[in-house]
């Protein structure tokens, strides 16, 4: 009986935390719901890879919940040429949007990169690993590094004679 009401007491105090105001940031501010760090990269088609030949696709979606415009001055990725930004970045208000992007409230930045993994030894996994920066005046992340990993795998062999 304690577990439940213990379970039932928990519940509550969710739900009356969960009421407080519903108020909006005044300034920009950036919600990311990926991460990405050095010691555990973001990674493309997660616990599969990317098979050697084909390419992976990685979609990285800032939304803007603050009430001001989110300005993003640059988006920049480093690190291995396998991967790309590609097919680039865009505002979900404005696909045609330039550099700097200017990112709405309640809109979201969306930067897409590929990875094209490579034939260097045909039956061993390559690992590929880069990094996106995202500079923006978001009060709260206004430099966003999500480090990510692609593993090219090779193709998978019967081994029949």
């Amino acid at each position: 009986m304690r577990v439940f009401a213990f379970s039932s007491l928990s519940a509550l105090a969710v739900a009356v935390l969960g009421c407080g105001s519903n108020s909006i940031p005044s300034a920009p501010t950036a919600s990311v719901p990926i991460s990405g760090t050095q010691a555990t990269p973001f990674p493309f088609n997660a616990g599969e890879g990317v098979l050697i030949g084909t390419e992976g696709f990685v979609s990285i979606v800032i939304t803007n919940i603050g009430s001001q415009d989110m300005i993003v001055s640059g988006v920049t990725y480093t690190g291995d040429g396998a991967i790309t930004l590609n097919p680039g970045v865009s505002v979900s208000t404005n696909s045609m949007a330039t550099e700097p992007w200017d990112v709405p409230y309640n809109s979201a930045l969306v930067v897409g990169l590929t990875c094209t993994p490579v034939v260097t030894h045909p039956e061993v996994q390559e690992t590929y690993n880069g990094l996106v920066d995202i500079k923006s005046n978001a009060s709260n992340l206004p430099d966003i590094q999500i480090y990510l990993q692609c593993v090219g795998v090779p193709p998978s062999t019967d081994g029949g004679a």
